[in-house]
C-alpha cells in the first residue's frame, strides 16, 4: 500500500513538473490590454479595496455583463498582495491549473477504480489522462488569459464536488451531499459554465449502476432547481442588449452548426494545429450554409450509432462515461442553444471536456495494444512523442499570447496562410 501511495505521489509530481515547463513563459506575459483583461481586471474598481459596500456589490451586481463574485474574491486577493502584477496573476492561473490537475488525476482514477476490469491500471492511465490535460495547446487560453481565470477556478470547486458527491455513494453521508451542493454553487459563482454540473451527477450515477434508484434521483432535483435559477441569471445577465435583441441563426443552421462544432473541437483535441484565440464562423447570419457542412449531422448519427453498438452494448461502460463526459461539457458551446457568441469554437471551453476524450482515447488504445501485443513498443513511442509534441507546442503558444499585440499577429499570420491556401488575396493591414 505505501509503495502505491509513493509512486501515485511520483507520477503527480512527474505531471506537475512537465505542466511548469509547458506553461511557464506565461509567468512573463502582460495582460490583454485589448482583449477583456482592461475591463475585468485592470480597470476593475471591485478587485482594488476591501470596502464594506463594494464586497456586498461583488455578490450581488453583475459586472460587465458577467457575475462571478468567487473568481472577483480571488483577484482582490491577488490585488492586495502583489497589486496589478501581471506576473502575480498569470502565476494564480498556473497554481489553479496545476490543482486541477491533481484533481483530474484523482477523479479519472476513483472512476477506474469502479471498473474490475481497468482498477489495475487505474495509476496508469490516470496519468496518461491528467498529463495531457495538463499540457495540452488548446488548455492555454484557459491558463494564460487572466480574464479565463474563472474558467480553471470554476473547475476547482467542480471536481471537488464530482470528487464528493463519488464518496457521497460510497457512504451515503448527508454530509458529503451538502458538501457537493456549496462546490456546485461556488463553481457557479466562478463561472456560469456550472450549470452543467448536475448532468455530471447523473453520467456518475448511470457508471456507477445507481441511476435507476429512485431515491438517487429524487436527490438530483435540489440540483437541477439551482441550475435551472443560476441558468436563468446567467442568461438575462449575459443579454448585452437588455431586451433579447440579438440575432440568431435559424434553428436548421444551428443544429448542422453544433454538429460542426463538435467535431472542430474533436480534431482541434486530436491534431492541435493552427490553435488560435478566435475561429471565425464560416458564414454570417441569413448566409445559407456550403452543402458540405450537412455531412457533419450525418457523421455525428453515424458515430452515435457506432457508440451505442460497440459501446454500450457491449458493456464497455468507461468508453461510453468518457465520451458522455465530453459531450456534455460541449453541450452549452454549439450555438444549438442560442447564446451570441462572437466565435464559432473557443479553445477555453474545451477545459472541462477533455479529461472526458482522453479518457476514452487512453482506455481504446489500452484495450488495442493489451490484444496486440507486438503494438505496445510503437504505442508507448507514439505516446511519448506526442506528450513532447504537445509539450513543446504549448510551450511556444504561451509566448503568443505575451500580449495583444503578439496575439493579433498570430491571428493575422494564420488568417493571411488560410487565404494563400484557398488563392485569396492578402489584406496586410492590422484590421483584426
Amino acid at each position: 500500500m505505501k509503495h502505491t501511495l509513493r509512486n501515485k505521489h511520483y507520477q503527480l509530481a512527474a505531471i506537475i513538473i512537465i505542466t511548469i515547463v509547458a506553461f511557464y513563459p506565461t509567468l512573463f506575459n502582460q495582460f490583454q490590454m485589448l482583449w477583456d483583461d482592461q475591463v475585468h481586471v485592470v480597470n476593475n474598481p471591485f478587485i482594488k479595496t476591501w470596502s464594506a459596500d463594494y464586497l456586498i456589490e461583488i455578490f450581488t451586481t453583475p459586472y460587465g455583463y458577467q457575475y462571478s463574485p468567487v473568481n472577483t474574491i480571488v483577484w482582490l486577493i491577488t490585488h492586495s498582495m502583489f497589486g496589478l502584477s501581471p506576473m502575480a496573476f498569470h502565476a494564480v492561473s498556473l497554481l489553479l491549473h496545476i490543482i486541477n490537475v491533481v484533481l483530474v488525476f484523482i477523479f479519472i482514477r476513483a472512476i477506474l477504480n469502479q471498473s474490475e476490469k481497468y482498477k489495475p491500471v487505474s495509476d496508469i492511465l490516470a496519468t496518461i489522462t491528467a498529463l495531457v490535460f495538463a499540457i495540452h495547446p488548446v488548455q492555454v487560453e484557459a491558463v494564460a488569459w487572466v480574464s479565463a481565470n474563472k474558467v480553471v477556478l470554476h473547475a476547482i470547486f467542480y471536481w471537488a464536488g464530482l470528487l464528493t458527491y463519488i464518496s457521497y455513494l460510497k457512504g451515503k453521508k448527508l454530509s458529503r451531499l451538502i458538501i457537493t451542493m456549496l462546490l456546485f454553487i461556488l463553481s457557479f459563482g466562478a463561472k456560469e459554465q456550472a450549470i452543467l454540473f448536475p448532468l455530471s451527477l447523473l453520467i456518475i450515477d448511470w457508471y456507477y449502476g445507481v441511476l435507476s434508484q429512485k431515491r438517487v434521483l429524487l436527490l438530483k432535483i435540489p440540483f437541477f432547481v439551482v441550475a435551472l435559477l443560476l441558468g436563468y441569471a446567467s442568461l438575462v445577465i449575459f443579454d448585452r442588449t437588455g431586451n433579447g435583441g440579438h440575432q440568431f441563426y435559424p434553428l436548421y443552421q444551428r443544429l448542422v452548426l453544433g454538429a460542426f462544432s463538435y467535431f472542430e473541437y474533436l480534431f482541434k483535441i486530436l491534431i492541435p494545429v493552427r490553435v488560435s484565440y478566435l475561429y471565425f464562423f464560416p458564414i454570417k447570419i441569413g448566409e445559407p450554409l456550403p452543402l458540405h457542412f450537412y455531412l457533419y449531422p450525418i457523421l455525428a448519427i453515424l458515430i452515435v450509432w457506432y457508440v451505442w453498438e460497440q459501446f454500450y452494448k457491449k458493456e464497455r461502460r468507461t468508453v461510453v462515461f468518457g465520451l458522455l463526459l465530453f459531450t456534455v461539457h460541449l453541450s452549452l458551446f454549439l450555438h444549438i442553444i442560442p447564446l451570441g457568441r462572437a466565435g464559432m469554437i473557443a479553445d477555453r471551453y474545451v477545459y472541462m471536456a477533455l479529461p472526458g476524450l482522453i479518457l476514452t482515447l487512453t482506455v481504446f488504445i489500452w484495450d488495442y495494444v493489451n490484444k496486440h501485443k507486438k503494438a505496445i513498443p510503437f504505442a508507448i513511442s507514439a505516446a511519448a512523442i506526442y506528450i513532447l509534441a504537445l509539450t513543446i507546442q504549448t510551450h511556444l503558444q504561451t509566448k503568443t499570447w505575451y500580449d495583444s499585440t503578439t496575439l493579433k499577429k498570430e491571428l493575422k499570420e494564420q488568417i493571411n496562410k488560410a487565404k494563400k491556401e484557398r488563392n485569396l488575396p492578402i489584406d496586410e493591414k492590422d484590421d483584426i
